[in-house]
């Protein structure tokens, strides 16, 4: 009974996400702002076609896998490339078809559990958690460096000079964390700001969960290396991809700082559990930022790109068919579980 309240729950919040996501995508194209005419540049211009099937390929099935792998590996536990790959595929497939209810990153989380003892849990979906929070410092790392490089530029628009500072503060709340994590004990301890920190950390619940988490690393500094190195090559590949898309909107030259510094705030607001990939929420929030540096069309491109990365993403059902008696039961039992 209580399993099919929740399924009850599920499934209405689902809906109503939906519904918000399709009252933004109506008011977007009720005052012209999203045109999906604009879609045809897909598959009009090779530039763009090429470009999105070779970022999907490198990016978000190769170095995503790569870049959890590093981190599931680090925590001891034991999979493969190959393993790595297809369960992200299979991920992205259900992250796409089925939001909210049993996600891709639940399904990649159970089935390297299986086997595994049940304390085991914890730590591999604190992987997928820490596999996030690698590409956020990779993204905005990117951005802080671009926007950097390009300042005489950025100096001239005030408007962004707040969201140059929001930048800097997660990128430096980020990497403090994981430095802190990684001090000696007695470091910690000995110095107040730092020992007020330490104690915050193990205040919160979650953060506890990190802190250990990360820990794990602490003898094994490589496996984080090589998910960072992943990730900042896997964002760049995702910027490239914006821009080019960008690029053929533009009328003018597009600004490489003023790109890098709205880019990543518009591709956390995707990350918000609305609907698959940012849909609604994605699309006004890259034309209100597009609109900050005077450039247009900022729905039409997050379009583009949400429909050319979400079409692929399908082609994830195909490794999903040849293991799907054997996630079956792991899904269900997750589903009663509510893992």
């Amino acid at each position: 009974m209580v399993f099919w309240k929740q399924q009850i729950r599920s499934t209405m919040l689902l809906i109503l996400k939906l519904l918000i996501s399709g009252l933004l995508i109506w008011w977007l194209i009720r005052t012209n702002k999203l045109d999906f005419g604009a879609l045809e540049k897909l598959w009009n211009m090779p530039n763009i076609m090429a470009y999105n099937v070779f970022f999907w390929l490198g990016g978000g099935v190769l170095l995503c896998a790569l870049r959890w792998h590093s981190l599931v590996c680090g925590m001891g536990f034991e999979l493969s490339k190959f393993q790595a790959i297809r369960l992200n595929l299979i991920g992205i497939f259900f992250n796409t078809i089925m939001p909210g209810v049993v996600g891709g990153d639940v399904i990649k989380a159970i089935y390297v559990c299986k086997g595994q003892a049940k304390q085991a849990k914890v730590p591999v979906l604190l992987t997928i958690l820490l596999d996030r929070i690698v590409g956020l410092i990779a993204l905005f790392s990117l951005s802080f460096v671009a926007i950097l490089f390009n300042w005489s530029t950025i100096y001239h628009y005030p408007v962004l000079h707040p969201f140059i500072g929001l930048i800097f503060l997660i990128i430096l709340g980020l990497s403090s964390f994981f430095l802190l994590v990684l001090l000696p004990t007695k470091t910690k301890e000995n110095i107040g700001f730092l020992r007020w920190i330490y104690k915050l950390i193990f205040k919160i619940s979650i953060l506890q969960k990190i802190y250990h988490a990360i820990r794990t690393y602490k003898d094994k500094p490589r496996f984080v290396i090589q998910a960072i190195c992943f990730a900042m090559i896997h964002q760049a590949f995702f910027l490239g991809l914006f821009f080019i898309v960008t690029a053929s909107f533009a009328e003018a030259p597009v600004k490489i700082g003023l790109f890098a510094t709205i880019i990543p705030l518009g591709i956390v607001t995707t990350a918000f559990p609305l609907a698959p990939g940012g849909l609604g929420i994605g699309h006004v929030a890259f034309e209100k930022l597009f609109s900050l540096i005077a450039l247009d069309h900022g729905a039409n491109i997050f379009n583009i790109v949400f429909f050319g990365q979400m079409t692929l993403n399908l082609l994830g059902a195909i490794p999903y068919l040849f293991i799907r008696n054997e996630l079956a039961p792991l899904m269900k039992t997750a589903r009663e579980n509510s893992i």
